[in-house]
């Protein structure tokens, strides 16, 4: 059954945790209880009244029913994780503008975010004083109006007999693969804009003519745009091996930071931009093979989705799932989890879910428009 059509009981909505029991071995019970009478007999003749209390205190510990309460997993706590290997494992995410609320919405709605500009500098009026020429801060803010296009779900299954605590190792590498897909999701489909028709900056540079001098060119074409700062830069593994191949990066102040245990190159602080990141799953679409920006050329907002579990309560209809989210109070990103029990197989189901939007430079309009100048595309071949 899924959140939508699972059968309805009404023990199950007042629940809290989600509990997984499992046999106790009676006969190991059995076995340290006999091991423990001596001891305690020995306790009883110095001090009856201290024997007999330790008596009691082993029947009780070792007297267990059949089965016994073994892992508690509290939705919240999953969640969190989720969440955390969503920012962590996903860095990228913080490179462009981030609209994220723990609002509700629909699919396809959309949303106003705001991407902020430069004030204007001006000399001093001696006449009008310091209020002269004053900017009003909203009109320093570009509205963005973003629709809410896409909605990514990453299902889980906890079967009844594997799950053996909700700290092992297997849970959490489960867990944080949730919170990775998640993010990656948004990632890919906000890279996915990376086009002509959004940026008109570009750089022609083969592969194998890739290097260093590669960045200076992005760097100067950004500088020519008055683009702002930070800098970022992700390319693809082709680009990244370009670069890890000149030796002006691999000696010197470099050296070192290229990748280390992660599989994936990074280089920090290196000709103008504070951080590039080798990420293979680049889009390869109109040749492209890197992009530099600044965090406005793309503006990604996220929403939690709508669904109808309060209705249902007000008007008294059970429901046979538990909706429940999680948020991160520093940047406002909120993720929701249904979570039921089959009522057959007893086993487990969480769905993790994220609804967002994208939208990219200028946006398929003139040259120059919106935030068009805020991205650099390089691309191996016209």
């Amino acid at each position: 059954h899924g959140p939508r059509d699972s059968p309805t009981d009404g023990s199950r909505q007042s629940q809290e945790v989600i509990t997984i029991f499992q046999n106790t071995n009676m006969k190991t019970n059995v076995k340290l209880f006999l091991l423990s009478l001596p001891v305690l007999a020995i306790v009883a003749m110095v001090n009856l009244p201290l024997g007999l209390l330790g008596f009691f205190l082993v029947s009780a510990m070792l007297g267990t029913p059949q089965a016994r309460l073994c892992v508690t997993l509290t939705p919240t706590e999953i969640l969190t994780d989720v969440l955390d290997a969503f920012k962590t494992r996903v860095p990228m995410l913080s490179m462009f503008s981030m609209d994220m609320s723990d609002e509700r919405a629909k699919l396809n709605q959309t949303v106003i975010a705001h991407v902020a500009g430069l004030p204007t500098a001006y000399a001093h009026n001696a006449v009008n004083g310091y209020k002269a020429n004053a900017q009003n801060a909203r009109d320093l803010l570009t509205d963005l109006p973003i629709s809410l296009t896409a909605q990514t779900d990453v299902p889980i299954k906890l079967l009844q007999n594997d799950v053996a605590s909700d700290r092992s190792e297997n849970y959490l590498k489960t867990i944080g693969n949730a919170g990775y897909v998640l993010g990656k999701a948004v990632v890919d489909f906000a890279l996915g804009k990376v086009l002509d028709t959004n940026f008109s900056q570009y750089t022609v540079e083969p592969i194998a003519n890739t290097s260093k001098d590669t960045l200076e060119k992005a760097r100067k074409a950004m500088n020519t745009r008055k683009a702002g700062i930070p800098r970022f830069g992700l390319v693809n593994t082709d680009f990244y091996g370009a670069l890890d191949s000149d030796s002006r990066i691999t000696s010197g102040d470099y050296y070192g930071q290229r990748s280390g245990e992660d599989p994936f190159g990074r280089l920090v602080g290196i000709s103008g931009f504070k951080e590039i990141i080798e990420y293979p799953d680049l889009p390869t679409t109109e040749n492209l093979s890197a992009f530099f920006f600044d965090p406005r050329a793309i503006a990604i907002s996220t929403r939690l989705p709508v669904d109808s579990t309060e209705m249902a309560r007000s008007m008294g209809i059970p429901v046979g799932y538990k909706a429940e989210t999680v948020r991160d109070e520093q940047s406002g990103l909120s993720i929701v989890a249904f979570s039921w029990i089959d009522d057959n197989d007893h086993n487990i189901y969480m769905t993790f879910s994220v609804l967002y939007g994208a939208v990219a430079g200028k946006q398929t309009g003139a040259d120059g428009a919106i935030t068009d100048y805020a991205g650099h595309r390089v691309i191996t071949a016209e």
